[in-house]
């Protein structure tokens, strides 16, 4: 049994163009969060979500 809904959205084309460049820059966000984290393990550290998450809010604005 599927317990997932599919919602299909139907929009015009300046909407989509906006929300495709929404996922464009949040993918990005999410990678380099995701990579100075590994860094951080790589390097044998403590992984401080913390130092990330605030490095990531302030890009978020400059993004």
């Amino acid at each position: 049994m599927k317990r997932t809904n599919v919602v299909k959205l139907v929009i015009d084309k300046d909407t989509h163009e906006k929300l495709k460049e929404l996922a464009i820059v949040t993918a990005k966000c999410w990678n380099e969060v995701n990579w100075l984290r590994m860094q951080q393990f790589k390097k044998g550290e403590r992984v401080d979500f913390a130092k990330t998450k605030k490095r990531f809010t302030r890009n978020i604005s400059m993004c």
